[in-house]
């Protein structure tokens, strides 16, 4: 089977972490995979063409925005049908579009965010809605497209009454393993952590959406804060300000963007995550399948992580300055070895990517047919 990606660019993010993982297994299964990006890549710092290009045949074709919303796209057009993929799998509100006007109908896409939340805490209120009613043209024209976790799923269908059926993300579970006897405390020493604290690790993107300064206002009053260091992983709109108003806090340290994060997760103890919405975060099931507990905001898709099992962790009610510091002393002081290996079983046995990875198999089995996914 041959299958065709096409992305904006390949610039490290989750969504393009979870397409890379998706495209090594398909490899794996032996694929034929072929990648199309239509933006430069920013930064080859922050981009990780290079990975997939290990996997697929790869062309970049420059466009515009303005000439995927008026469709001036023959030369990818003409690209695709010479290709002659059986299934094309975009990434992006500008691919997701695009697809669909050119009129291919074995074309699938995956929802990660909720648009009307995304787009607007990113974009703002008047680019976000243009951006909103341009997605959401797609995925309802799109006979194929899936959600990244039941639980988006489930607010697609309550807040636009749109049916969607949903392939849950999944971790390469055989790079995120728990570490081994001693490993921990090894790679401790070797960065210079105080091995009498533990360290608390957060990765991900700083924005509103993710909610850095709710974090840091309230871990700062916690009764353990100075029991912890405080790892802060990526970087964002608002990462410079966050960085410069907490840089007092000797226990709080602002790394930015690295690329092993593994290491990071290797010396960490737990994982915390603030985010008022998400897909279905990466960086939590990144940090379970290391055995790591996790501390997160009591949002519908972390609740669908912890309803799979509570003994890897707790939740607190998003927004609650009260309810998260109460709540962090109390799961602090609850941390325990069983909590860790809880969180690494339930990573391997319901977020693999070899479960992701067949489900996505099955979906192309199904365009391949004309078979509609969820039906």
């Amino acid at each position: 089977m041959k299958v065709l990606f096409v992305f904006t660019s390949c610039k490290k993010s989750g969504p393009i972490q979870q397409m890379l993982n998706l495209v090594k297994y398909l490899f794996e299964k032996g694929f034929a995979i072929s990648l199309i990006t239509i933006y430069k890549e920013s930064n080859k710092n922050d981009s990780v063409l290079e990975e997939f290009k290990k996997y697929v045949n790869h062309q970049q074709i420059i466009t515009s925005k303005f000439n995927i919303l008026f469709l001036k796209n023959k030369k990818i057009k003409k690209i695709i049908n010479d290709i002659n993929p059986d299934v094309i799998h975009t990434l992006g509100v500008f691919p997701d579009y695009l697809i669909e006007k050119l009129g291919f109908k074995n074309h699938t896409f995956t929802c990660r965010n909720y648009v009307y939340e995304d787009y607007l805490d990113e974009y703002g209120f008047l680019m976000g809605n243009i951006l909103a009613k341009i997605h959401i043209k797609a995925i309802k024209n799109c006979k194929y497209v899936c959600c990244c976790s039941e639980t988006l799923s489930n607010i697609y269908l309550k807040e636009l009454n749109i049916r969607i059926p949903f392939i849950r993300n999944g971790v390469d579970t055989s790079f995120y393993s728990a570490p081994l006897f001693g490993e921990k405390e090894r790679v401790k020493k070797e960065m210079g952590f105080n091995n009498t604290k533990k360290i608390c690790l957060y990765s991900g993107k700083f924005n509103g959406r993710k909610n850095q300064q709710f974090l840091l206002q309230n871990i700062i009053n916690c009764k353990h804060f100075d029991d912890i260091i405080l790892l802060l992983l990526g970087d964002g709109p608002s990462f410079k300000q966050l960085k410069s108003q907490y840089k007092c806090f000797e226990n709080i340290m602002f790394l930015g963007q690295v690329f092993d994060v593994r290491k990071y997760l290797i010396a960490s103890d737990f994982y915390i995550s603030t985010s008022k919405s998400e897909g279905m975060p990466n960086g939590v099931l990144e940090a379970m399948s290391m055995g790591l507990p996790v501390f997160l905001s009591n949002i519908p898709q972390h609740a669908e992580i912890l309803k799979i099992s509570s003994k890897i962790g707790e939740s607190y009610p998003c927004e609650s300055s009260a309810g998260f510091i109460n709540g962090f002393d109390n799961f602090y002081e609850k941390l325990n070895r069983e909590m860790g290996k809880e969180a690494s079983r339930v990573a391997n046995l319901y977020f693999s990517y070899s479960k992701t990875g067949d489900e996505y198999i099955k979906l192309y089995d199904n365009i391949s047919k004309g078979v509609v996914h969820g039906v």
